[in-house]
């Protein structure tokens, strides 16, 4: 009997000591992989965050842009003297230059500079209004962002519209995906759109060409 309870004392002895040894060997693992997972943590880059909208990105005409929205623009009959004269003064060349400056609000006083007379033969369609008219929101309590295209054909919304092509020259640095627009009925050519640049302050006529 003593040689059996001597046996099983031993027995007793190498289970605890081989336990002991295998939690020792799952400490030691654990704390490898939890060294390893702070080291990928760390080593990780941070996920990318979209850069800022460039809606304010101010690049167009002195005090105009930045945000401002306009009132709307009056006919020539109710123009303010300021605006008479910039239209005498601006838009006897409307084709785009080196160094000309492109049709703009002025943010004091919402002076439109560079409006042109009224039924100008430029902008004269031989069917005003072909697509029908717009039936989205006009004027400044809605902004509309663009959302592709270019001078050509350009949309936002179910909308497409394009830039009457003596103003291309007026709008290439506009960005056709991104930036807002407002837009208001001109009140002297008939069948066009005024489309104003949010963030440039200048702005273009622009027909309307149906749902998309």
């Amino acid at each position: 009997m003593p040689a059996v309870k001597r046996a099983a004392a031993m027995v007793m002895i190498v289970a605890m000591a081989v336990l002991a040894a295998m939690a020792q060997q799952r400490q030691r693992t654990e704390e490898k992989s939890t060294t390893r997972t702070r080291s990928t943590q760390q080593a990780r880059p941070e996920p990318k965050r979209s850069a800022a909208r460039p809606s304010f990105n101010h690049q167009g005409p002195p005090g105009a842009g930045g945000g401002h929205i306009p009132r709307a623009p009056q006919r020539e009959s109710r123009r303010t003297p300021r605006e008479q004269r910039s239209t005498n003064r601006q838009r006897t060349d409307t084709q785009a230059r080196p160094g000309a400056v492109a049709p703009h609000v002025l943010v004091k006083g919402d002076v439109w500079v560079g409006r042109s007379v009224p039924n100008d033969p430029r902008y004269r369609l031989a069917r005003p209004w072909r697509y029908g008219r717009f039936p989205g929101t006009l004027g400044s309590q809605q902004i509309w962002r663009l959302r592709g295209g270019g001078p050509r054909r350009f949309w936002f919304g179910n909308y497409a519209f394009m830039v009457a092509p003596v103003d291309y020259g007026w709008c290439n640095n506009w960005l056709w995906n991104d930036d807002d627009i407002v837009l208001y009925l001109d009140p002297d050519q008939v069948g066009w759109y005024i489309a104003y640049n949010v963030r440039l302050g200048t702005w273009v006529h622009v027909e309307y060409l149906g749902l998309l």
